[in-house]
């Protein structure tokens, strides 16, 4: 009853209930701070992957060498090492940056997509029939070699 205890008896009480309450011991406290790091670890890796995809530095091959790479690795493919943006100087450049914009449209208007998308349906036509005959040489193999295997069976009996 703590209307009859003194403060000392209280403070002592206190004292009990906070350690009870305290079920998680140090291990229990340090695996979840470490699981919680891990965890922030991984998102921030999730951040930086779609930074660079988003800014167009990461390629498809570039990603299966981020996974097979180990994590304190640099991949010189990806990222530049010690990079630093080149400050802003006294002069506007914005005239220039129009001029290559324009020079880049006018190269992406000079580009024949039609002519790129025949010559890709032609080397995959040339590659199927390629795979077709190579098929069928292997077919030409193994009925041989079972040809074989035939005329020794009947050969037995």
């Amino acid at each position: 009853d703590p209307i009859d205890m003194d403060e000392d008896e209280i403070e002592m009480l206190q004292e009990a209930r906070a350690r009870l309450a305290n079920t998680q011991g140090k291990k229990a406290k340090r695996k979840q701070r470490e699981k919680m790091l891990e965890q922030a670890k991984r998102l921030a890796e999730l951040q930086k992957r779609r930074e660079l995809k988003q800014a167009g530095l990461l390629s498809s091959q570039a990603k299966k060498t981020v996974r097979k790479k180990k994590r304190n690795e640099i991949d010189l493919g990806v990222e530049i090492p010690f990079h630093k943006p080149a400050p802003a100087g006294f002069h506007d450049v914005s005239g220039e940056a129009a001029r290559s914009e324009a020079l880049r449209q006018e190269k992406m208007k000079s580009i024949n997509f039609k002519k790129i998308n025949e010559q890709q349906y032609r080397s995959r036509d040339r590659e199927a029939a390629q795979a077709k005959k190579r098929e069928e040489a292997r077919l030409r193999t193994l009925e041989r070699s079972n040809m074989q295997y035939v005329v020794a069976e009947v050969s037995k009996k």
